[in-house]
């Protein structure tokens, strides 16, 4: 498991890329995604899943990523489609866009078994993880799934939370957070338009606006 600073995430071959979320309409997005097509690995294709959203943003992010000269794209409907056709179209993908949206308990609901199992061996195999805005706040140990408290996340970034959509106003609210889950734990918030991406061989790089931001738990006391 590759680690640098208090950073430790899921083996892989691919990079892991946790971003705060924004407009893509409005390029809030554009540094991001283009790091992202021009840095993956993997030449496969793009799959987007976008269960937390809705179909018709998801087709005008398709669309936005070819004027970015992005490779071929396909939408996959993880809460409709056979198990069997969303293992085939997401083990084969170079890409894997996990979308931003509102729906979170969707996504939470349909975000397992053979879905994670392709999603986990196409990264083993180069491909880049996205996670896009409340996508992101998925592959954090914790998350914010409810409004109300914590529950567990896919855990491939170790012992953490992440918090898209950060700004100052929600420190009380996330130290909170951290005080109920484990003294050792940690938040990473990342504001809008700011990403931290996480490389096989150890790398640690901000892409986008630099509004990054770490929150430690209180250690216990001696």
């Amino acid at each position: 498991m590759p680690q640098s600073s208090i950073f430790n995430w899921r083996d892989g071959v691919g990079w892991l890329v946790l971003s705060g979320g924004g407009n893509f309409k409005d390029n809030e997005t554009l540094d991001i995604d283009t790091a992202v097509l021009s840095r993956t690995v993997s030449h496969n294709p793009l799959a987007y899943i976008w269960a937390a959203g809705d179909v018709d943003t998801a087709d005008l992010y398709l669309e936005y990523l070819d004027e970015l000269g992005g490779r071929t794209g396909y939408l996959v409907d993880i809460a409709a489609e056979s198990d069997d056709s969303i293992y085939d179209q997401l083990k084969e993908a170079g890409i894997i866009v996990i979308g931003d949206g509102t729906n979170l308990q969707q996504l939470h609901n349909n975000l397992h078994g053979s879905v994670l199992q392709a999603i986990t061996e196409a990264y083993e195999s180069g491909a880049t993880i996205y996670g896009q805005g409340n996508g992101a706040a998925f592959l954090a140990s914790w998350m914010n799934l409810s409004g109300t408290g914590l529950q567990p996340g896919l855990g491939w970034l170790t012992n953490s939370i992440v918090v898209p959509y950060y700004t100052s106003e929600r420190q009380p609210q996330v130290k909170a957070w951290l005080h109920d889950v484990l003294p050792t734990a940690y938040a990473l918030g990342l504001g809008k338009s700011a990403a931290l991406a996480l490389g096989a061989d150890g790398q640690v790089e901000i892409w986008g606006s630099k509004d990054v931001t770490i929150l430690l738990g209180q250690m216990p006391s001696e």
